[in-house]
């Protein structure tokens, strides 16, 4: 049976090892570091750096209402704060407060609360290809049980991750 494949004209050869090459490239994959960074904080502000950026989130207080409309659900609570994203040396970086998330002592973890969007908040907003020196800025909020204590914020933009303990 080897003889066979000894025997193949270059032709048939040629593009068995090219598939052969591009299985073994695309399973072995290119992949870049990620950098991860805990910070240790209290309840009122903690910053902390990566290596493309630093992330500052001060406690802004609890809300039983934001705006005009915004309520938390019965048994919950608005829990805010002021977040910071700077751009350290990265080029078009994108910052996003979908990058937050909220976990609590209990180990529950939350995104952030369309609340923030109220015209009334000066909330956290995307920005699209930051360049190094670029600060973002604004308020993140999250909807938790009423029970429930924050304990840290990850930021996490797939590049970088950044925890800061609450």
């Amino acid at each position: 049976m080897m003889k066979r494949y000894i025997r193949m004209p270059l032709r048939y050869a040629l593009p068995l090892l090219f598939i052969g090459a591009l299985a073994l490239a695309s399973t072995t994959g290119c992949t870049s570091p990620q950098e991860t960074v805990q910070s240790a904080g209290n309840a009122t502000s903690a910053q902390q750096s990566a290596t493309h950026i630093s992330v500052s989130v001060a406690a802004a207080g609890t809300s039983m209402q934001v705006g005009s409309y915004n309520t938390p659900s019965s048994g919950n609570k608005y829990v805010l704060y002021q977040a910071t994203v700077k751009n350290n040396d990265a080029k078009d970086l994108h910052v996003n407060p979908t990058y937050f998330t909220l976990r609590t002592t209990d180990g529950k973890v939350y995104d952030v609360d369309s609340a923030m969007y109220d015209s009334s908040v000066k909330g956290f907003q995307m920005v699209t290809k930051t360049q190094p020196g670029d600060v973002v800025s604004g308020t993140i909020i999250y909807e938790i049980p009423q029970g429930a204590t924050p304990k840290s914020i990850l930021y996490d933009d797939y590049s970088n991750k950044v925890t800061t303990n609450l």
